[in-house]
């Protein structure tokens, strides 16, 4: 429904904790693990493992081989060889491969109807350009298959008439991150833009193209800071399948409304959140109180009846900064009457 590799690697480069650096005369070598819990008390609970092994300076260009797997609700594997072209490591080539399997659930004003089991497998190889060590570009190839079976639910709701999809694409996407914290930032911004093309040249079953994009900026008086974050995806070309849309739902997205509770062709979401640092820490970012306003919308939604007009929302959380990830409590409520609380681990 999401581009889940690339997810999955946000999430790992956010919500893990070094354990342990091995010093080799090449370069040291890290091995991570982490987890991430999402809870909104209405009987969706979410937990994932997470590990992660880089091996760096493998050769005299800097070259670098990171493996991550994850297993819970998303279970994936994902591992990828940077090289850089030359000793500047401007431009570089990062072959990939990955796995992934999640369960998709779909709901009809808040009530759940169907369930989803997806599986995905593929390699793809990326030729990318470092602009600046806040940025980065890349523009990439890839080739897998994926199978979306529908587990419960009517017949209808079927994510595809085929047992398995052959993908084929070109990928783009776009990188800047000047932010200080990536668990609870105070400062700078960060920018993503993830371009898809599903092209039948590649073998692929489904021809369409799609984007998705986020904003983050950050800024901070005395023990006081205003967050502002964009986040956006949609269709260029053709017709998103149901086996890949976009979501929304959940704390911070929508808060008040089930985690994923929307699914739809195209989504626009901003948000607006204060945080009071209540009690500052050493090493960690400390402990705040903090409130969100929110906005958003779903269009051509997967479940026809459900709202496609701009709902609001907004929640009211403390969060604390620890060693596994900040962890939030927080309580939401959504236009309508949605109400949900929240227990987080990990960065949502």
């Amino acid at each position: 429904f999401e581009h889940v590799g690339y997810r999955l690697s946000q999430e790992l480069e956010t919500n893990i904790l070094d354990i342990e650096a091995l010093e080799k005369s090449w370069g040291p070598d890290y091995l991570r693990f982490g987890l991430t819990l999402s809870s909104d008390f209405s009987g969706d609970a979410f937990f994932n493992l997470l590990g992660s092994y880089r091996q760096t300076w493998i050769n005299s260009l800097g070259a670098e081989w990171r493996t991550d797997a994850q297993v819970g609700r998303t279970s994936a594997f994902v591992t990828e060889l940077y090289q850089p072209l030359d000793v500047t490591s401007v431009f570089f080539v990062a072959p990939r491969a990955e796995f992934t399997r999640e369960p998709i659930d779909l709901f009809l004003d808040g009530d759940r109807i169907a369930r989803y089991d997806v599986r995905s497998g593929h390699a793809g190889v990326d030729l990318g350009l470092q602009v600046t060590r806040w940025a980065e570009a890349r523009i990439g190839i890839l080739r897998g298959t994926l199978n979306a079976d529908l587990d419960t639910g009517p017949e209808v709701l079927s994510p595809t008439t085929l047992d398995r999809v052959q993908q084929g694409a070109f990928t783009a996407q776009l990188k800047f991150d000047q932010l200080d914290s990536v668990t609870l930032p105070r400062r700078g911004f960060s920018a993503n833009a993830y371009f898809y093309s599903s092209e039948d040249a590649l073998g692929a079953d489904e021809t369409y193209a799609k984007w998705d994009a986020d904003f983050l900026g950050a800024y901070s008086f005395g023990e006081h800071t205003v967050q502002l974050a964009l986040e956006g995806s949609g269709t260029l070309r053709g017709t998103r399948p149901r086996y890949d849309q976009s979501s929304l739902g959940g704390f911070l997205h929508l808060s008040g409304l089930r985690t994923f509770e929307l699914y739809g062709d195209e989504m626009r979401l901003g948000r607006l959140v204060y945080q009071h640092r209540l009690a500052r820490q050493s090493l960690l970012e400390g402990m705040y109180i903090g409130l969100s306003v929110e906005a958003g919308q779903v269009r051509e939604p997967v479940v026809g009846g459900n709202r496609t007009d701009v709902l609001s929302g907004g929640s009211i959380f403390l969060a604390m900064d620890t060693l596994l990830g900040p962890v939030y409590i927080a309580y939401g409520i959504a236009e309508g009457g949605s109400q949900s609380a929240y227990f987080l681990l990990g960065n949502y």
